[in-house]
């Protein structure tokens, strides 16, 4: 639930799953795109398709990392880039918890 997650587990999270990720996405595409090639392999959960009442702001990050991935893909179509995206389906372990 969302009051079970301290502001900085918040943060952490956010952190870690969507400004990372579109940090290096960022530092990456100029150079692939002035080399008209690529991979950017993005790693989600199912749980940014279904969400979870349990694991509300890790599935919200996965969320993130899906839409990414999916416009970065129809904005780089035909650039020669290819950009990947996979869903991990188990639970992932974060602070001695499943979520």
């Amino acid at each position: 639930m969302l009051l079970d997650y301290s502001l900085e587990l918040s943060h952490d999270l956010l952190t870690v799953n969507c400004l990372s990720m579109t940090n290096m996405c960022s530092l990456v595409l100029p150079h692939m795109v002035q080399k008209r090639r690529g991979v950017i392999v993005n790693i989600s959960s199912c749980l940014a398709e279904y969400g979870s009442t349990h694991s509300t702001i890790y599935a919200a990050t996965k969320s993130y990392n899906l839409m990414l991935s999916n416009c970065l893909r129809r904005g780089y179509q035909n650039t020669g880039m290819s950009i990947k995206q996979t869903k991990v389906d188990i639970g992932v372990f974060t602070h001695k918890r499943l979520i």
